[in-house]
C-alpha cells in the first residue's frame, strides 16, 4: 500500500465563510498512519498542522485496527479572505511519510495527496456532505450493508437522507447523530449532523458484479441534493448455507425432557441485564403481577446485572448473573450451549420465558432439551437483519446466525407487543407459533399515585415552573430513540414558543447522551431544556408534563408511550410498529413519520400551537384506549396461560391455549406494509 487518503471536510465546492473552517480527513502510508499530515492554502506559505484523530471507518475498511489513527483535523484561517466573497481558495493536504531504506536518504518525505476547491461566501442551506462508509472502492458481501456519514448545509441542518439503492429509494437514514470531528464555529447544528442507514443488498440479482448506494440529503425549504454516488463491486453469491452449530447433547437429552413434578410450575428465566428500561421492566411486571417467587418457584438468569436483581430477590426468586453468551467465534457458542444444556438438564424447571432477542442462545439449549419455550421479542429489525443493527461487523459467526434461525424456528411460542412486529417474525417461525400479547403497565398504581399528588405538587417536586407547557422526552438516551432529532427540531421552534420547556429523562454517560448536552448548550437552550438521568421512579415527571414526546425510529411499542396515556398525557409520536396500533392520529395522539426534522418540527409545531382543551380532548380519548388494553395484567395473564398450557400440551398452538382461556379479544391492529 502507498500512500492514500483524502480530504472529507470541507467537501468540493463547498461555500464556506471567512473565518475559521474546520479541515478533516485521513491518510495512510504503507499500512500505517501517517507520521504526520498538514493543510495548506495554495498562495500562501505556511502549513498548518493537523491533529491525529480516529477514524474507525478506514480502520474497519481495511480490517486493521492499527489504522484506528489515522484520522486528521486542521483548525485553517480564512479570516484574511473577508473581503474575498465569491473567491476560491484550494486547499491541500500533505502529509510526511517514511521511506523505506533504499528508496532515497531514508528520512521522511513531505507527499501532495489531496486537495479540495472551496468558495468563500455567507453560509447558504445547499446540502453537502459524504458517505464515509461503506469507503470507495469496497467489495460488498450480499446481505446487509451499514452506510453512514454527515450531511448538513451551513446555515442549517438537513431535513431529511434518503438512501438510493440501484435507483430505488429504500427509506430515510437516521438522522442527528454526533459528528463532533465536523463541528466548527458558532453552528450547533454541525455537531450533530451524522447519519446512518443499514440496507440489505441480499436481493441484488445473482448474475449482478456491482451495486449502486446514492445518498440524497433534503435542506429546509430547498430541493434534494445528491451528496454521495457510488458504484461497488459485489462478492460473488454464496452457493451454500452455513450450517448451524449443532448442540453437543447425548441423543437421549434430545428427546423431551419432562420433570417429575409436572404439576407445579417451575419457571426459569433467560433475560439480558436488569436495569431500568423497556423489556427489563416488562419482565419486571410479568413477574410481579404473576406471583413469580411466591407462587410458584422461579429462577431468573440475566447476563448482566441491575437494581431490579434485588427487587426480584425480595420477592423470592433466585437471581443468577452470568456471562454474555458468545456470538462471534462458532466453537465458544456450541462450548457454551453445552454448558446451559447440561444447568437446564440438571435442575427442575419444567417451562423456559426468554426475554429479548439477543438471549437466543438458551432458547436454542432449550429447545434441543424438548422443553416449552415462551420467546418475548421485543426488538423490531427482521431476523435478516438484526445482527448487521445490533452487532459489529464480524461480531456474529455465520454459524451462530443459523443458529439463532434454529431457535426461532424451535420455540413453542413467539410473544410480540405488537402485530407490526410479529409480522418481521412469521416466516422464521414455525407455522402458527407467533402471538401478540400487548404491553400494559399498573394502571392502578398510576391512579393511586395521581389521587394523592397534583400537577403542582410534581412540579414542586422536579423543579418545573409552573407556567411552563412541559414537553417530556422519557427512555434511555440512544440513537434509535432519536433525542437530539427532537432537540434539533425545539431550536427551530423554540423561539416561537417562550413558554416551551423540553425535558429529557432517561440520559446515561454514553456519547451520544453527551453530545444532547452539548447541543442543547450550543444552541442556547440550557434554559429551556433539562436533561436528567435515569431514575427509578419516573411518576412525578409524567405527572408534571403537559405532552409525552416519542421520535424513536426502531421500537415495537415504547412503554413510555402506554404510561403516558395512563397518566393523562397526550402523545405525539413516529409512526412505527405498534404505535398506530394504539394511537390514532388527531383522535388519540399525534403520529408523524420518523427520521425527518421536517415531520418533527411539524409535530412539535402541532403540540405547541394546541389550545388546553384541545390537549386535553386526546389525553381523554388515549386514556380509554388505555383503560380497555393497556393494565399489565392482562398480558401478566396471557404469558401465564402459554407457559402453561404448553407445559402440559408442547403441541397446542399459542393462539388456541389463550382463545381457549377466554384471553383472545381482537386487537387493534395496523395495516400492513
Amino acid at each position: 500500500m502507498t500512500s492514500v487518503g483524502r480530504i472529507d471536510f470541507p467537501s468540493q465546492g463547498a461555500i464556506v465563510a471567512a473565518g475559521t473552517v474546520r479541515v478533516l480527513g485521513w491518510a495512510v502510508h504503507r499500512a500505517a498512519p501517517v507520521v504526520a499530515a498538514f493543510v495548506h492554502v495554495v498562495g500562501t506559505e505556511t502549513l498548518v498542522a493537523a491533529e491525529a484523530v480516529e477514524r474507525p471507518d478506514v480502520s474497519g475498511h481495511f480490517g486493521d485496527p492499527a489504522l484506528l489513527g489515522c484520522g486528521y483535523l486542521a483548525d485553517v484561517d480564512l479570516a484574511p479572505y473577508a473581503e474575498q466573497d465569491g473567491a476560491e481558495l484550494e486547499l491541500e493536504m500533505f502529509v510526511l511519510v517514511n521511506q523505506l531504506p533504499g528508496e532515497g536518504t531514508g528520512t521522511p518525505l513531505l507527499e501532495r495527496l489531496s486537495s479540495v476547491t472551496v468558495r468563500i461566501g455567507p453560509p447558504t442551506n445547499v446540502p453537502r456532505g459524504s458517505m464515509d462508509a461503506p469507503p470507495a472502492g469496497s467489495t460488498l458481501d450480499r446481505g446487509p450493508v451499514h452506510l453512514h456519514g454527515w450531511a448538513t448545509s451551513d446555515a442549517a441542518p438537513v431535513t431529511r437522507v434518503e438512501v438510493i439503492v440501484d435507483g430505488t429509494n429504500v427509506g430515510p437514514a437516521r438522522l442527528a447523530l454526533p459528528r463532533p470531528d465536523v463541528a466548527h464555529g458558532e453552528q450547533a447544528h454541525l455537531a450533530l449532523c451524522g447519519y446512518e442507514h443499514t440496507v440489505d443488498i441480499s436481493c441484488v440479482p445473482s448474475d449482478a458484479t456491482e451495486v449502486r448506494l446514492g445518498v440524497v440529503a433534503w435542506a429546509v425549504a430547498g430541493a434534494p441534493v445528491t451528496i454521495s454516488d457510488r458504484t461497488f463491486a459485489l462478492a460473488p453469491p454464496t452457493t451454500a448455507e452455513r450450517a448451524a452449530v449443532e448442540p453437543s447433547l447425548p441423543e437421549a437429552s434430545r428427546r423431551a425432557r419432562v420433570p417429575a413434578d409436572s404439576e407445579t410450575l417451575d419457571l426459569v428465566v433467560f433475560t439480558h441485564d436488569l436495569g431500568y428500561a423497556g423489556a427489563q421492566l416488562w419482565l419486571d411486571e410479568l413477574l410481579r403481577r404473576a406471583g413469580a417467587g411466591r407462587d410458584f418457584p422461579c429462577t431468573v438468569v440475566a447476563i448482566g446485572p441491575g437494581p431490579l436483581a434485588g427487587e426480584m430477590r425480595g420477592r423470592g426468586i433466585e437471581v443468577q448473573v452470568t456471562q454474555p453468551y458468545p456470538h462471534d467465534d462458532a466453537a465458544m457458542y456450541e462450548g457454551r450451549l453445552a454448558e446451559v444444556s447440561a444447568w437446564l438438564a440438571g435442575r427442575s424447571h419444567n417451562a423456559v420465558l426468554v426475554n429479548t432477542f439477543d438471549v437466543f442462545l438458551p432458547a436454542d439449549a432449550a429447545s434441543a432439551l424438548g422443553m416449552p419455550v415462551v420467546w418475548a421479542v421485543h426488538e423490531s429489525w427482521p431476523p435478516a437483519t438484526i445482527f448487521a443493527h445490533r452487532y459489529p461487523p464480524g461480531g456474529v459467526a455465520p454459524e451462530v446466525q443459523a443458529a439463532s434461525l434454529r431457535a426461532l424456528r424451535g420455540a413453542s411460542a413467539l410473544v410480540f407487543p405488537a402485530d407490526a412486529t410479529r409480522r418481521l417474525y412469521e416466516a422464521a417461525a414455525a407455522p402458527g407459533r407467533t402471538v401478540v400479547c400487548a404491553y400494559g403497565v399498573d394502571l392502578a398504581a398510576i391512579d393511586a399515585y395521581c389521587a394523592t399528588t397534583s400537577k403542582r405538587d410534581a412540579r414542586r417536586s422536579t423543579g418545573l415552573p409552573d407556567g411552563a407547557r412541559v414537553l417530556l422526552v422519557i427512555g434511555l438516551t440512544e440513537p434509535r430513540k432519536a433525542q437530539t432529532l427532537i432537540a434539533e427540531a425545539f431550536s427551530l421552534v423554540a423561539r416561537d414558543y417562550p413558554d416551551a420547556l423540553l425535558v429529557f429523562v432517561g440520559a446515561t454517560a454514553s456519547p451520544y447522551a453527551g453530545a444532547l448536552r452539548r447541543f442543547l448548550d450550543d444552541a442556547g437552550l440550557a434554559e429551556r431544556s433539562r436533561v436528567v438521568p435515569v431514575v427509578e421512579d419516573t411518576h412525578h415527571w409524567y405527572r408534571a408534563a403537559d405532552v409525552l414526546l416519542s421520535a424513536s425510529d426502531v421500537e415495537s411499542l415504547p412503554r413510555s408511550v402506554l404510561e403516558a396515556m395512563c397518566f393523562g398525557l397526550p402523545v405525539a409520536a413516529t409512526e412505527i410498529f405498534g404505535l398506530p396500533e394504539v394511537l390514532t392520529d388527531g383522535e388519540t395522539g399525534y403520529l408523524f413519520p420518523p427520521r425527518d426534522l421536517a415531520e418533527t418540527v411539524g409535530a412539535l409545531r402541532r403540540v405547541l400551537g394546541a389550545t388546553d382543551a384541545e390537549l386535553a380532548g386526546i389525553a381523554a380519548a388515549a386514556r380509554e384506549v388505555a383503560d380497555d388494553r393497556c393494565d399489565s395484567s392482562g398480558y401478566a395473564a396471557d404469558v401465564m396461560v402459554l407457559l402453561d398450557g404448553l407445559r402440559h400440551d408442547p403441541a397446542a398452538l399459542p393462539d388456541e391455549l389463550l382463545r381457549a382461556a377466554g384471553r383472545r379479544h381482537e386487537l387493534p391492529r395496523a395495516p400492513a406494509p
